[in-house]
Parts: structure tokens; C-alpha cells; sequence
């Protein structure tokens, strides 16, 4: 799922680099359906799912995030990339029994160590990225921008980006 997600996120990226630069700053910048807040809150979820997984700080804080699209959107694909190569990375050092166990993380709003079953955080960060982009294509397709992207058994293996 790492795999498809960060190819997912390529396409999206690949597709939101055709778009000429004020039409795609317009985007970014309107209020109207927080087209910005959308690809920012995506890589803010990501962000945190990151540091729970990896157990360090040397991703981007999630704080520093918000809002990147809209102010600064060459930094927030940048992220984008990092975050979704650090995710694969992540996955491919898992062995065959990789989503067994617990994930344990300090949640400040609850003042203390919480902890879930790591399948269970793991569908939730995938479905999450998911769920992101279907409101990025909704937000695109209300206007008038068609981006299709292929499901899951359209995924290539052999994509050199990919490795």
C-alpha cells in the first residue's frame, strides 16, 4: 500500500505540474473548497503517522506544515515526496509479520503514551491518503480539471522512481 500511495501521490503531483502557474496558484489560494488546506492537511496526517511509525522527529513537524501549500507549494511537494518515500522505506524494512504488534506514540492532547494495534494504524494512514486525494480530484473536478488516477491493480511494477 505504501508502493501505490507514493504513485498515487506522483500522479497527482505529475498532474497539478501541467497546470499553468496561475491557474494553479488560483487554486491554492482560494477559499472556496480550501483546495490548499486539502493538500496541506494530507501531508500534515501523513507527517504525524510518520514520526508514530519511525519513533524520531527528523520528518517535518507537523505544525510546520500547515498551510505550506498555499505559501510555499515547491516546499510542500518536496515533503510530499520525502514523506512518501520515507513511508515505502518504512514498509519495506517490515518482515512478514510487520503489522503484528502495538504502536505506541505519546498523544500530548491526552497527556500520555497511548497505543493501537500497528494494522489498524496502518489502515488508517493508507485509507486516510485515500480519502485525501478523492476530495483533491472532487475539488479539481468542480473546476473543470479532470485528473483520473488508476486503482490499485493498475499499479506498474517496475517504475524506477518507485525503488
Amino acid at each position: 500500500m505504501a508502493r501505490f500511495n507514493r504513485w498515487q501521490n506522483h500522479l497527482l503531483l505529475e498532474y497539478l505540474a501541467t497546470l499553468p502557474v496561475p491557474r494553479l496558484r488560483g487554486l491554492l489560494m482560494a477559499r472556496e473548497g480550501a483546495f490548499g488546506d486539502l493538500l496541506s492537511r494530507a501531508l500534515v496526517r501523513d507527517l504525524i503517522w510518520m514520526r508514530r511509525l519511525e519513533q524520531v522527529s527528523e520528518v517535518l513537524h507537523p505544525a510546520l506544515a500547515e498551510g505550506l501549500a498555499q505559501v510555499d507549494f515547491s516546499a510542500w511537494r518536496r515533503e510530499r515526496l520525502n514523506v512518501d518515500a520515507l513511508l515505502v522505506a518504512w514498509a519495506a524494512r517490515q518482515g512478514p509479520e510487520g503489522t503484528s504488534g502495538q504502536l505506541y506514540w505519546y498523544a500530548p492532547e491526552r497527556g500520555r503514551v497511548v497505543s493501537q494495534p500497528l494494522g489498524l494504524c496502518l489502515t488508517q494512514v493508507f485509507w486516510a491518503q485515500g480519502e485525501a486525494r478523492g476530495r483533491i480530484c472532487e475539488h479539481l473536478a468542480r473546476e473543470g480539471l479532470a485528473l483520473d488516477l488508476p486503482d490499485l491493480l493498475s499499479l506498474p511494477e517496475d517504475v524506477e522512481w518507485m525503488g
